[in-house]
């Protein structure tokens, strides 16, 4: 990737088990902003516990309803997070997650079913943080576990923003 060679191209042909090394993960989870806060060598164990996962376009990378215990990094392609109609297979799109965002980020620490599905919209190259290491290593680092808290009251805070601007253009076009 470094090198400006496609991700997804090499990871396609790669026989490895792994396509980024430590430095290229740490690169890409420095630029996501869940992660910006977080210290190198954080980001090195971090890098270390990532798993990586290729998806086809058109490939569902998790169902609503299904137990969580994982982040995404986004690195190549993009993915489009939404529900799926109960009738039918119809897909509505809520938000879409492009190379450097993370989604998934809740179920981290509560476990609970997804709240949406998540769809790969192209070909796809994840970073994936599995809960126990993730919690593991927080608990070994606790200035970690307050910089992500800052990271998700910073997500939430823009969520609350988006409704509230939603809801005074609701207001308005009646």
């Amino acid at each position: 990737y470094l090198r400006g060679e496609s991700v997804l191209d090499y990871a396609k042909e790669s026989l490895e088990d792994s396509v980024l090394s430590i430095v290229e993960r740490m690169i890409f989870l420095k630029k996501v902003s869940f992660f910006q806060g977080v210290a190198v060598e954080q980001l090195k164990v971090l890098s270390s516990i990532c798993e990586e996962e290729l998806y086809d376009a058109n490939d569902v990378i998790f169902r609503e309803g299904e137990r969580g215990d994982s982040l995404y990094v986004v690195v190549n392609g993009v993915v489009s997070i939404g529900i799926f109609s109960k009738s039918s297979n119809d897909f509505t799109e809520l938000a879409i997650y492009s190379p450097n965002t993370a989604f998934g980020e809740m179920s981290l620490f509560d476990h609970s079913p997804r709240s949406a599905s998540a769809v790969a919209k192209t070909d796809v190259l994840l970073l994936k943080l599995r809960s126990e290491p993730m919690l593991a290593l927080m608990y070994q680092e606790p200035d970690l576990s307050i910089e992500l808290l800052r990271s998700m009251s910073d997500n939430l805070r823009n969520a609350n923003s988006r409704i509230a601007s939603l809801t005074s253009t609701m207001r308005k076009s009646f």
